[in-house]
């Protein structure tokens, strides 16, 4: 310490700059030199002493600084440590709370062994507890586990006989594991899993084989032999006890025997049995719930393997042996796959079953949910009642029980779902709908709507406890019947009770007395909801529709519609009158030329025309069309069909593109007025279409997932299939009759001519083409006399050229519409060009196409 000091008086001298102190010191010799007066000299020297003193003085407060930071970092640390200390603390005891030694469950009374290997309130249903570690947390190891334990043969076979006594009680009575001692650890067996090595002081080291280097220590639970004694006298016991739980058969049966309620309003049903005496049937008591009236709704929640689904199939095969189907039915939701509603899905009562497997069947059945709501709604409200049990018999509605497994899951492919089943909650009461909705965890799955409108809830166990305080308001209570051996039904009444209930297995008595309806009611096919539209429709599957729903037959049609707000199925037809003009987008092979060919086989009440594929033809007849719509008087329907349009255009030579399209919005805008409808098809949205499309009045898109099926708005479709129009791929609709065009000869007949080519050389050995002779003119020319006139020599025209050109045809071969100016034309009265084919225009602006009659080989 002295040594310290030295040193810190040392630094802090060295720390003082040598200037600062000579400095004063001179001044002052001087100053006594020049006064002569030790005083002066004594006055000046007290500027260095001031300046070390005040040095020395910022060097301590500096120094306490220091120190006061230091202890407050120390007590942070302290205060840190000490939370974290007591964080584990409590955190290690809530974990020996979760899973406590059997020691421990036999010192607070629990008389039972635990079903399903857990313990109550336990996260790991399959691990059981053998110790602490060093922080005093609980040590698991899994149920089915081979665990071998080195050590002193006393102490190991004590060791043994604690882990497996734990085992046993932890599987409800059944031996589980294997657990071997031997005293050296060569004598360990190869098919060991852990190893338990014993130290002193009741400490060992847990080794797992796989991971040795991994060790554990473990101080192992002791149990005193009162303890040892008292465990086994419950397990001996419970392996005494022989008991089969009763049918639903026998519950009805007791239940039959007991008066009817005359005041009873809604559906009864058994959840399971409540025994006073577990040796004897006789004094069995059943557990009912009646849906509707105080319970309108029932909430259902436990882990995987609790008997969720059995308890809802129990539920179900009671009321519908019970109520026939015009009091009862019942629709499944379920997002488990479905196999455990089979037993139920034959019955009568069924309105309906679909899974998570069933795609867009769900979105099918909530959609007639909603759409049953408005039904049952405009029955109440058409009846004057606010109750169905209010309604005539002549308007009786039966009760309708929705069932739900899976909630979450549901909810999380269907966000839509939670707002659905939540309306249910909300009105279905008064309309005769009514909920059972089943989720592994409860905690936060319902939601407060649910919550609020479902009093009634049933917990299996085990349960988790957040989940029972949840649903029940309370912690699962334990049960203290030695004989249970796999769960118990917790049910929360609407006025807080809870009771313990025996859930029951249903049985083949009760299924048969379900089946019973099928027989008094073969032709009741109702449905909550409709099923898929078929993958391919058929005429005779079309007159079926036909014949069982009363639809005649109007318009065009087409194929079947579904409603995706109803979900109902109802006939398509087409309709230009109603409908306008049709666009149908489709992929190929999608069935959009079938479709096209439906309409064109059925709109009989309509002329139809075909535009052919060929892009100069289609040019030809859609140009036609649209002057005609200038001079058309409305009178009979024309359907003008363009099958495939978007390869049309993308085939149109560029300075003809403007014109065709131009063409198709005329038609589109005006055409309707002038009784013309445009039906086109098109693999995709063509941009090219876009100012065709905002006057196209119906809309199909085709998918690829099934020919012909397809959407109109929010609707799904099913085109029908004509016989002669079978199967896809059968290439572009052409029109029913194509003419072969005519040569040149016969369509000039003896008139010059004047050609207007880019190639000159291919008409100079042909300027008298042709050896036509009319039939019914015999004093017709043998040949037609030409005259060839090119681009640049029409830049320099003579009178004559001029006036011939006014006044005698043009022959139009492979030149750009940009040069009719050169001419005299008019540019949009030009047509696109066809392969080996001319273009005659008269003089009064319409043209005629003729093929190419002179010699290739020129």
């Amino acid at each position: 310490m002295r040594r310290e000091k030295i040193r810190q008086s040392t630094s802090l001298v060295r720390s003082v700059p040598l200037f600062s102190l000579l400095v004063p010191l001179g001044f002052a010799v001087i100053m006594w030199w020049v006064s002569s007066s030790p005083a002066m000299m004594l006055f000046a020297l007290m500027g260095p002493v001031a300046m070390v003193a005040s040095m020395a003085d910022g060097w301590r407060q500096n120094r306490a600084a220091q120190r006061a930071a230091t202890e407050d970092a120390e007590k942070a640390r302290s205060e840190i440590e000490r939370q974290r200390s007591a964080e584990s603390e409590s955190e290690a005891e809530r974990a020996r709370r979760r899973h406590p030694s059997l020691a421990d469950l036999l010192h607070h009374g629990f008389s039972r062994p635990i079903a399903g290997g857990g313990l109550p309130n336990t996260a790991s249903p399959g691990r059981c507890r053998i110790g602490l570690d060093p922080e005093r947390r609980p040590v698991l190891i899994p149920m089915d586990a081979r665990l071998c334990i080195v050590g002193d043969p006393e102490d190991s076979r004590r060791v043994a006989r604690g882990i497996t006594l734990t085992r046993t009680w932890m599987g409800a009575g059944v031996d589980i594991g294997a657990v071997l001692n031997v005293t050296a650890r060569a004598a360990i067996p190869p098919d060991v899993s852990l190893v338990l090595t014993l130290g002193e002081h009741g400490w060992a080291e847990l080794t797992d084989v796989q991971a040795p280097l991994e060790a554990v220590a473990v101080l192992i639970d002791e149990m005193s032999e009162a303890q040892v004694a008292r465990a086994r006298q419950i397990l001996e016991s419970t392996r005494r006890v022989r008991f089969r739980p009763p049918t639903l058969g026998e519950l009805r049966d007791t239940l039959t025997r007991e008066p009817e309620d005359p005041a009873r309003s809604g559906i009864a049903g058994i959840l399971g049995w409540r025994d006073p005496e577990l040796d004897s049937l006789a004094g069995l008591r059943p557990v009912c719930l009646e849906i509707g009236g105080e319970v309108p709704h029932v909430l259902v929640a436990g882990a995987t393997g609790s008997g969720k689904t059995e308890t809802l199939v129990a539920l179900l095969a009671t009321m519908a042996a019970a109520y026939s189907p015009e009091d009862f039915r019942f629709a499944i939701i379920d997002f488990k796959g479905g196999g455990g509603f089979t037993r139920v899905a034959p019955l009568a009562h069924n309105a309906g079953i679909t899974t998570d497997l069933d795609g867009d069947d769900v979105l099918r059945a909530l959609a007639g949910i909603r759409t049953e709501m408005e039904l049952r709604e405009g029955t109440l409200r058409g009846a004057g009642c606010t109750d169905v049990s209010a309604l005539p018999a002549s308007l009786h509605l039966a009760r309708l029980l929705i069932v739900i497994d899976e909630f979450r899951a549901l909810c999380d492919a269907v966000p839509d779902a939670r707002r659905i089943v939540a309306d249910v909650a909300a009105r279905g009461r008064a309309l005769g709908m009514h909920l059972a909705v089943a989720t592994q965890r409860a905690a936060g799955a319902f939601g407060d709507d649910l919550l609020v409108n479902a009093q009634t809830r049933l917990c299996l166990t085990p349960v988790a406890d957040d989940d029972a305080r949840y649903l029940l308001g309370q912690s699962a209570p334990p049960s203290n019947n030695v004989e249970e051996r796999t769960r118990l039904l917790l049910v929360r009444r609407a006025s807080g009770h809870v009771e313990s209930v025996h859930p029951v297995r249903v049985d083949a008595v009760t299924l048969d007395e379900a089946r019973r309806w099928n027989a008094r009611s073969p032709d009741d096919e109702w449905r909550l909801w409709w099923p898929a539209l078929p993958r391919t429709l058929s005429q005779k599957q079309l007159n079926a529709f036909f014949a069982a729903n009363g639809e005649t037959e109007r318009g065009c049609i087409i194929g079947l519609r579904q409603d995706t707000r109803t979900t109902r199925w109802s006939v398509f037809t087409f309709v230009p009158e109603r409908d306008g003009s049709l666009w149908v987008v489709g992929a190929p092979r999608s069935g959009k030329t079938t479709l096209l060919r439906i309409i064109a086989h059925r709109a009989t009440h309509a002329q139809v025309v075909i535009v052919p594929p060929e892009p100069a033809f289609a040019w030809d007849a859609l140009v036609a069309l649209a002057h005609a719509c200038d001079v058309r008087a409305e009178q009979e329907t024309v359907v003008v069909i363009a099958d495939g349009i978007d390869a049309i255009l993308r085939s149109t030579p560029e300075d003809a593109l403007d014109d065709l399209v131009s063409a198709l919005e005329r038609i589109a805008r005006e055409g309707p007025r002038r009784g013309l409808f445009l039906v086109l098809s098109s693999s995709g949205d063509e941009p090219l279409l876009s100012t065709v499309i905002r006057h196209m009045g119906l809309r199909i898109d085709l998918g690829n997932r099934y020919p012909g099926r397809g959407t109109v708005g929010r609707d799904e479709i099913q085109v029908t299939q004509l016989p002669e129009f079978a199967g896809t791929g059968t290439g572009r609709l052409s029109p029913r009759e194509q003419h072969a065009l005519a040569s040149l000869p016969e369509v000039l007949r003896g008139r010059r001519a004047v050609v207007f080519t880019q190639t000159p050389e291919l008409w100079e050995s042909n300027r008298h083409v042709g050896d036509y002779r009319s039939s019914s003119d015999a004093r017709a020319p043998a040949y037609v006399d030409l005259d060839i006139l090119t681009p640049d020599q029409a830049l320099s025209l003579t009178d004559e050229m001029r006036r011939r050109l006014r006044t005698e045809p043009v022959v139009w071969h492979g030149v750009a519409r940009i040069a009719a100016r050169y001419i005299g034309r008019d540019a949009r009265r030009i047509p696109p060009p066809h392969p080996d084919s001319v273009v005659v225009l008269e003089d009064d602006d319409t043209y005629v196409r003729a093929s190419l009659s002179v010699s290739p080989s020129v």
